[in-house]
């Protein structure tokens, strides 16, 4: 006599999901489930379970950085998110540039920069960035 086929459960997958979401392996997401770790390999019925389950869990850590880039409240990870993903500066050049502004700022203006609240004082702070040659001057 065979065994019964086994059947998708819904339950199941979306148990997978979290747990992949989170880098469970697949050998050891079979051992807490008590499953099959073939229906968690390429074409097992769990499989797509798995791998979305891996992509949202990828996405969640990505959203994460991504706000903690754009706050400015973390300027290493500012400073890497836009040297590798948005191809604008090169990070050496861009450490320069900020050390030449901190340079140019009193010691009032770095506590308000160290506080945070330097955005909440914005119009009290003006520095100059200079432009390295990059803008042409108008020879007339």
């Amino acid at each position: 006599m065979s065994k019964p086929k086994p059947v998708f459960d819904k339950k199941t997958a979306e148990q997978i999901e979290e747990l992949a979401a989170r880098c469970v392996r697949v050998d050891e997401i079979s051992k807490i489930l008590g499953i099959n770790e073939q229906f968690l390999r390429p074409n097992g019925m769990y499989r797509e379970s798995w791998e979305l389950g891996k992509a949202k869990g990828s996405m969640n850590v990505k959203n994460t950085y991504f706000k903690m880039a754009t706050s400015g409240k973390d300027w290493p990870a500012t400073k890497h998110y836009l040297a590798t993903q948005c191809d604008i500066i090169e990070p050496k050049a861009l450490e320069t540039e900020v050390n030449n502004i901190i340079g140019s700022l009193s010691e009032d203006q770095i506590k308000m920069l160290k506080e945070g609240s330097i955005f909440n004082n914005a119009a009290k702070i003006v520095a100059y960035i200079p432009d390295n040659g990059r803008l042409k001057k108008d020879d007339n």
